[in-house]
């Protein structure tokens, strides 16, 4: 990696012939990072998770559950996360 951001700061603006990359150099870098993750998430398998956009839905929770379970103490509530354990 060290070797990767010596290459793109310092040798390739070096090669164009400049002392210091210009102020825009960053422009072209993100726009070539943002191509590699689009075609990471378009070519390789998975789905990445939830999408955001449909909001979280947690399996057996109601909106009418939140306030009591936030004035519990964490191993009284109902309901837990999906990712965390469930408290016996």
């Amino acid at each position: 990696m060290h070797e990767l951001e010596h290459l793109l700061w310092a040798e390739l603006p070096a090669e164009l012939g400049w002392d210091t990359p210009a102020w825009w150099w960053p422009l072209p870098l993100l726009a070539l990072a943002g191509i590699a993750v689009g075609l990471v998430v378009r070519h390789l398998p998975g789905a990445g998770g939830h999408v955001p956009a449909a909001g979280l839905h947690a399996p057996g929770l109601s909106l009418a559950a939140l306030p009591e379970s936030s004035l519990r103490p964490w191993p009284a509530c109902r309901w837990a996360p999906p990712s965390a354990p469930k408290p016996r």
